[in-house]
């Protein structure tokens, strides 16, 4: 049972955007959850995730913008030069055509993993997430929350050093 484990945070190693479906690693020990946490700081753990974008992109780019908190909407993040460094890779697996406009479902790979990421990268660029609303976004086909999935995660293993690969499928309302 999480609530009964006496650890930091119930041993939840990192956190997911609200709304965002997908992986989460939580750790079993007090002495695994710090040798994740460490993984992440140093950006050795590989997280993929999935993306429906409202807009014709590239197949392949990066976009390297900083990312602090807005000084006028609690809660939400902006692009800002005096922000931190944020990096987002991402390559197109599938574009649709719906109601005369392109949509770009995405594979994004993160480089550093900062609050709100990917969703304030592309609305930066003007291809905010479909069903984010917070960005810009659109509502499409009764969605109520933003369509980002954490698909994947990759790491070593601290204790073991085995190499460990985590998949998981779209949720149902993608």
């Amino acid at each position: 049972k999480f609530g009964d484990n006496k650890m930091p945070r119930q041993g939840i190693v990192h956190r997911l955007d609200k709304g965002t479906s997908g992986l989460m690693i939580v750790a079993k020990t007090e002495k695994m959850r710090s040798e994740l946490v460490k993984k992440f700081k140093s950006r050795t753990i590989k997280k993929t995730y999935i993306a429906l974008i409202g807009g014709d992109l590239s197949e392949s780019g990066e976009i390297k913008v900083p990312i602090s908190r807005s000084k006028y909407v609690f809660g939400k993040f902006t692009v800002n030069e005096e922000g931190k460094e944020a990096e987002t890779h991402f390559k197109v697996i599938k574009k649709y055509r719906y109601l005369n406009k392109v949509y770009s479902l995405v594979e994004i790979n993160l480089k550093t993993g900062r609050t709100h990421q990917i969703r304030v990268h592309f609305s930066y660029l003007g291809w905010p997430l479909v069903g984010d609303i917070t960005y810009g976004g659109e509502a499409l086909l009764g969605l109520k929350r933003p369509f980002l999935h954490a698909a994947k995660l990759e790491f070593i293993q601290p204790i073991n050093g085995k190499d460990l690969c985590f998949k998981s499928d779209l949720a149902n309302d993608l």
